[in-house]
């Protein structure tokens, strides 16, 4: 059985622009650096754009897009998986808060928006 929850093992975890989250007990997880790999994804598909489709070369150089796209989707994959492990190790109980972004988004009060 659980035991109860106390207020002073609860955290608040915010989603940052800086960095990928921030608690409440001033740790933060960095955001996950794709730099290289979105550059070599773009290589590639400037390259398949030269080929003439439907072609061997081209045939070979798709796949080859496939595999750094599919490269990047594993690398998020697995950050977020360590994340949400850590999260879960780290404190007893996750809550989830249901809200509607948008409007935040929208107001002229974010940071983004001035």
């Amino acid at each position: 059985m659980v035991g109860e929850l106390n207020g002073d093992d609860c955290v608040d975890i915010d989603f940052g622009i800086q960095n990928h989250i921030y608690t409440t007990d001033n740790n933060s997880v960095g955001c996950l650096d794709l730099i290289e790999e979105y550059d070599r994804l773009c290589r590639e598909q400037r390259s398949l754009s030269r080929k003439q489709q439907g072609s061997n070369n081209w045939e070979q150089q798709r796949q080859q897009v496939v595999e750094a796209n599919r490269k990047i989707t594993r690398k998020v994959e697995d950050f977020q998986q360590k994340l949400t492990t850590w999260v879960v190790n780290e404190y007893g109980a996750v809550f989830v808060e249901d809200f509607d972004v948008k409007p935040m988004l929208e107001s002229s009060q974010n940071a983004k928006n001035k």
